[in-house]
């Protein structure tokens, strides 16, 4: 759509016919708000007089444009809104609340110190008005009055007062609306005062009100102080069907608040956590990935509190066929939380099958995971060894490589299989290709060579092609093979001699003096350079 300039339009706007025609001003005002857009700047100055004429336009999709493009030119433009504030005023006492919602929430957004006093009468007006409509525009307008205005004036006009009188309004958007308000206005104050009247007021209309509306109520609920275990299981009494709730929304919101409230009760945590799953379960096997995802996300949280009713429902989490690639890594990330003696068999079963994954990113997760339940849970470390042994015998080298970059972290010497893991491992570093796994199995060599009989063949292999390593591998190589030295010097001596004879004549500035450095050390005292290398 090609678009005027601003000077072609206003001339257009002139015309009496265009004006009285209420397709053609819609047309016009669609082009001006073409103009705004970012990336597009122009200068409206000429289109303003026309603009506030619109304000009192009969047809309310001008009017409504009229106003959005008002408010977004007021910025620059300092002296013009003011000839819009009496169109503005006649509209807040219109007959039509649709039309004095609009008028009061334009007059709220135009930030000029000529419109401030004006507002404050508008909104106190609007406060009262028969149309819940309006009440709730002049709730929220009187945030907006407070971003430019001092919470004493608010105060002084009487605006908090009355804020807190609707509280118990008949409309419960009007409710929440003012309980975010003064939440908002009185921040310095610590926001809204709640008191035990109030709190019971709410919870008995809290059936009322909109599920946004419900959910910042029951965080707010988290300021009141209740005074006696009484009051904590009264409140939790009323708020139980929310706990399980068929909206994610809600049911999070009311976990949240029952944990806060139990705090000094934290034996209901299990049977919170119980009531809570109950509900979430069903929703893991909805298939609604985005959701179940989220979902995931927030249980994080909850892992080491809510362990034993999760576990309970460990196949709930298991990867299903269809789940995309994130909710996968998701999904075998938290396996390992959930482990019991009861349920070790499955969930290992369950990881190990991606582990061999065609994937190399859904293998890492899932070869990370086994890591994680030989450090989260040990009395599984014998049988997560014995899958990091058959993964290693499996063939698949980004498999081998991912499984030694995950055994690099572990402290293999505590598991009763460590010397056939070591082997193992020894059997299959001839094959790695990948900078990630040569570096892990050069640190695995560092840490266990001395019972690797391969290891120095190992090394010996990649000092030959260490020029078509990457500057990484190559000083990991330098750094194992000195190690490997001090455990084993008869068999690295040569090793060793080689090696640094290319690391001194290296192009590469960093291994060339990492290389002298380790050459010194090594001809002033062999000693201090075994005691610094053990």
């Amino acid at each position: 759509m090609e678009v005027s300039d601003p000077y072609t339009l206003a001339l257009r706007f002139k015309d009496p016919n265009v004006m009285g025609d209420i397709q053609t001003c819609r047309n016009q005002l669609a082009e001006i708000a073409l103009l705004c857009v970012d990336g597009n700047p122009k200068d409206m100055a000429p289109l303003f007089p026309h603009i506030i004429k619109l304000l009192a336009h009969s047809d309310i999709v001008v009017k409504k444009t009229a106003c959005r493009l008002l408010v977004q030119f007021s910025g620059s433009k300092s002296e013009l809104p003011l000839l819009a504030i009496n169109t503005l005023l006649q509209d807040c006492q219109g007959s039509n609340p649709m039309i004095r919602g609009l008028a009061l929430r334009t007059l709220c957004s135009i930030p000029h110190e000529a419109f401030q006093d004006h507002c404050l009468k508008a909104v106190e007006t609007g406060l009262q008005d028969k149309s819940s409509y309006v009440r709730r525009t002049a709730v929220m307008c009187s945030i907006a009055l407070h971003k430019f205005c001092e919470t004493s004036l608010l105060a002084e006009s009487g605006i908090i007062d009355r804020l807190y009188s609707l509280i118990r309004d008949s409309d419960p958007v009007v409710v929440i609306n003012c309980l975010l308000a003064l939440e908002e206005i009185l921040s310095s104050e610590r926001g809204v005062v709640l008191n035990k009247n109030m709190v019971n007021y709410l919870l008995n209309r809290i059936s009322t009100f909109t599920a946004w509306g419900t959910a910042y109520l029951l965080n707010l609920l988290k300021k009141y102080q209740l005074k006696n275990e009484e009051e904590i299981f009264d409140m939790m009494n009323i708020l139980d069907p929310y706990l399980q709730h068929n909206s994610c929304f809600l049911s999070t919101n009311a976990l949240e608040l029952f944990l806060h409230l139990v705090q000094s009760v934290p034996n209901l945590f299990c049977e919170i956590f119980r009531r809570w799953t109950e509900a979430i379960i069903a929703v893991l096997g909805s298939g609604n990935v985005e959701l179940i995802s989220v979902l995931l996300e927030y249980m994080h949280k909850f892992a080491k509190e809510g362990k034993d009713v999760f576990s309970c429902h460990y196949k709930s989490f298991f990867c299903c066929f269809r789940d995309p690639l994130y909710l996968k890594k998701q999904k075998i990330n938290f396996l390992p939380y959930l482990l019991t003696e009861d349920n070790i068999a499955p969930i290992l079963d369950e990881i190990f099958m991606y582990c061999s994954d065609t994937s190399m990113e859904i293998s890492l997760h899932a070869i990370l995971a086994l890591g994680k339940i030989v450090q989260v849970f040990p009395n599984a470390g014998g049988s997560c060894l014995k899958k990091f042994d058959e993964l290693l015998k499996c063939g698949t080298k980004h498999v081998i490589s991912n499984t030694l970059q995950v055994l690099e972290t572990l402290e293999l010497r505590d598991f009763p299989n460590f010397d056939e893991v070591v082997t193992r491992i020894g059997s299959v570093g001839p094959s790695i290709q990948t900078s990630a796994g040569k570096c892990s199995i050069l640190n695995l060599i560092a840490k266990y060579g001395v019972h690797m009989e391969e290891s120095p063949y190992i090394l010996g292999k990649m000092i030959e092609t260490m020029d078509d390593e990457d500057t990484v591998v190559r000083i990991q190589l330098l750094m194992t093979t000195t190690k490997l030295f001090v455990q084993r010097p008869a068999e690295c001596q040569g090793l060793l001699g080689s090696l640094l004879e290319k690391c001194c004549n290296d192009e590469d500035k960093d291994i060339q003096a990492q290389g002298l450095y380790y050459y010194h050390l090594i001809k002033n005292n062999i000693e201090d350079f075994k005691a610094c290398m053990s």
